[in-house]
């Protein structure tokens, strides 16, 4: 039978008195309700009658063993009628996105409904394409040309010369460069601040999509630079001379691709002279040579105290 048709199943059986007719149904999943399914039973005469089993718009889910079992009272029988339909079952369907692509594997759906599968149509967003089918088990149909990154939904059905089957929906999302990588203000003037004399480091933000990080530098005012070395989140540019504007471009990169390279400036300090005390060893000095003063004034005051006691009793000697 067609798939989405209707199909009719007869019994007839004679008695007296008059038998009467029980459907069963059981599928490859077990027995079955008989849901959607009309009977009537018809008389034809000299104690001749008919049950017919109607199935409207009939699907895979209808195939099956339907049994037709009779019954007067005064005996029983029964016939087993098989519903096979030539439309094929969905497909499996495995969906891999790629970089502005996606790559469909369609396994051939078992069983095919009697007759060999001819095609599969692949419905998303408005487009259809269709992917033939070959003796192998599975194709593979790519369909290029899409947005990335984006979440596609794909319904895939299978069709023999007579029918196609119902359909199987499926996403997947494809993949996109990422974008460039992009410091906050407050994030460059942190990078500016923290520059030594001879290196330059700071974290990069998160990049969507990244799998990689690409770096260079060179001083500003040079020839353009495009030798990029792999990083990871943490750039580390050392050995650089002091007092000198540095150009540093970033770049983004995964298997699709990257993006155009981000590009901030970077100024190094002067170093520091080596003749240059640290200011903590300024205010050591400073402590000691205050004290060292202090000490001074106090033997100086003590000595001259001493010394005057010494004149005033010479003085009073030399009266006496």
């Amino acid at each position: 039978g067609n798939c989405n048709a209707t199909a009719t199943i007869t019994c007839n059986a004679s008695g007296n008195p008059q038998p009467t007719f029980t459907w069963t149904f059981t599928s490859a999943a077990g027995q079955q309700p008989l849901e959607r399914r009309a009977q009537q039973t018809i008389p034809l005469g000299a104690h001749r009658y008919r049950s017919v089993l109607r199935l409207d718009n009939v699907l895979l889910s209808d195939e099956g063993i339907y049994q037709c079992n009779v019954d007067n009272g005064l005996g029983e029988d029964q016939e087993d009628f098989t519903l096979s339909l030539n439309c094929p079952h969905p497909p499996n369907v495995v969906a891999v996105g790629g970089c502005f692509n996606v790559t469909l594997s369609i396994w051939k759906p078992m069983p095919t409904g009697g007759l060999p599968i001819r095609n599969y149509s692949i419905m998303f967003n408005d487009n259809m394409e269709f992917a033939n089918a070959s003796s192998s088990p599975v194709e593979h149909h790519m369909i290029n040309n899409l947005t990335a990154p984006t979440l596609y939904n794909f319904s895939v059905r299978a069709f023999n010369d007579v029918a196609g089957s119902s359909a199987i929906v499926i996403s997947a999302r494809t993949k996109g460069i990422p974008g460039q990588v992009v410091f906050s203000p407050s994030t460059l003037g942190d990078i500016t601040r923290s520059a030594k004399c001879n290196e330059v480091q700071f974290a990069l933000p998160g990049a969507s999509l990244a799998v990689d990080n690409l770096v260079t530098h060179f001083p500003t005012g040079e020839s353009d630079k495009d030798e990029f070395v792999p990083v990871g989140n943490l750039v580390s540019l050392k050995n650089l001379t002091a007092a000198q504007d540095y150009t540093i471009k970033i770049k983004a990169k995964n298997v699709c691709g990257s993006n155009a390279p981000t590009i901030i400036i970077v100024a190094t300090p002067e170093c520091p002279s080596s003749s240059t005390l640290p200011v903590w060893i300024w205010i050591v000095i400073a402590i000691v040579a205050v004290t060292v003063i202090a000490l001074v004034v106090v033997v100086v005051c003590v000595y001259k105290r001493k010394q005057r006691l010494k004149n005033n009793t010479r003085s009073k000697k030399t009266r006496e």
